[in-house]
């Protein structure tokens, strides 16, 4: 089996995920707390670097 075209597969998911979270987290992104901000961001960081 190959991973060879996986990536595609994670950037859908990771478009799925940002349409998902779109109105409670990226569009306001300065409205939550400090700990909101960091979760949203490091989990952003995880998906973006299974992508890469």
């Amino acid at each position: 089996m190959s991973y060879r075209f996986a990536h595609w597969d994670l950037l859908a998911a990771f478009a799925a995920i940002v349409a998902g979270f779109w109105p409670s987290f990226f569009r306001p992104l300065t409205g939550g707390s400090a700990w909101h901000t960091l979760h949203g961001v490091t989990a952003t960081g995880w998906v973006l670097a299974l992508v890469v």
